[in-house]
């Protein structure tokens, strides 16, 4: 039974070992993006594609001093919307899903949120899907898919916020 104890008590060092291994090969990516929502009747649905987004990974990895063959894989960790006016609130979306988009490359979902409340900061839930290919790249698009349920008499100004985390993989392997 001591041996028992005394091999537990070696092994759970070692596991949160390679946890916090693994937490130190994780490099967040921020990107911010403003979109606008036109005007809209009730109930609509609208698709925005914002401008390229350049990815700067290049620098990145040069300033990290790392190959991108180290790069097991990407995944968007945070995407939120606010309002740039801060008066407003995202009470009029109903259903936002968004798509990372890129030339040669079919859309992915990445994020989407129903049943918007009357909040001001829209935190989405996050698919867990590898984008590495699309960070990898120059640039990419995010495709918005919006559905109202309220009439928009005006434009609205959104804010994106929206973070990847680049795992690298641990000691080369």
């Amino acid at each position: 039974m001591k041996k028992i104890f005394w091999s537990v008590l070696l092994i759970i060092p070692f596991f949160t070992g390679c946890d916090m291994l693994g937490e130190l090969t994780k490099i967040p990516l921020p990107f911010s993006q403003s979109i606008t929502i036109p005007a809209t009747g009730l109930g609509a649905s609208t698709t925005i594609e914002t401008p390229e987004i350049e990815t700067g990974i290049d620098s990145v990895l040069n300033d990290a001093g790392i190959s991108s063959d180290f790069i097991e894989e990407v995944t968007l960790s945070k995407m939120e919307f606010s309002m740039s006016s801060s008066s407003d609130d995202l009470s009029f979306l109903d259903e936002v899903t968004i798509y990372i988009s890129s030339p040669g490359k079919d859309d992915m979902k990445i994020a989407s949120a129903k049943d918007v409340d009357n909040v001001s900061n829209l935190k989405f839930d996050v698919q867990d899907v590898d984008i590495k290919s699309f960070i990898l790249g120059e640039s990419f698009k995010l495709k918005i898919d919006i559905k109202t349920d309220e009439l928009i008499s005006e434009e609205k100004e959104i804010d994106i916020n929206m973070e990847f985390i680049m795992d690298l993989k641990v000691l080369g392997m």
